[in-house]
């Protein structure tokens, strides 16, 4: 008996650190090869409970329990200066501001907020929908990273 527990100790063991390392993760991340020729890396914290889905080259959607919170697309850089030029004339400013890597912001139109961003460091921005409340959009947005591969 007593060797059969010598010999278990160490499995349990290894069991143990699996299951810590495992229950550890609390982001998801995916690469995507965008239109502009750059690759990002687009993360989420995803201790909220919220999840990035339909991630590919074109975009990206964070849903949170199946409900969709945001809708992201790629744009390149005219079709981002295309988007913050309406911006000027269309729609209510609610933040700007700049770190982590991003530039972006905040807007409202039509009872809507949405964010647009631009990924420093590359050619690549991001015009993101929302679709629940700003608090709830804005701390889905800061749960996300981006950076140039």
């Amino acid at each position: 008996m007593r060797k059969f527990c010598k010999g278990l100790t160490p499995v349990i063991c290894v069991m143990v650190i699996i299951l810590a390392l495992t229950s550890c993760a609390s982001s998801m991340s995916v690469t995507c090869n965008v239109g502009t020729g750059d690759t990002i890396k687009v993360t989420l914290d995803t201790s909220e409970g919220f999840m990035l889905e339909g991630a590919d080259d074109y975009g990206f959607y964070v849903t949170q329990d199946d409900d969709k919170i945001f809708q992201a697309a790629f744009v390149d850089e005219d079709d981002y200066e295309a988007y913050k030029h309406a911006l000027d004339d269309l729609v209510e400013i609610i933040e700007e501001d700049s770190a982590n890597g991003i530039t972006w912001t905040s807007y409202n139109l039509d009872g809507r907020s949405s964010f647009i961003v631009w990924i420093n460091g590359s050619d690549t921005g991001l015009v993101m929908g929302g679709m629940e409340d700003y608090d709830t959009e804005k701390k889905v947005f800061d749960s996300l990273t981006f950076s140039v591969k």
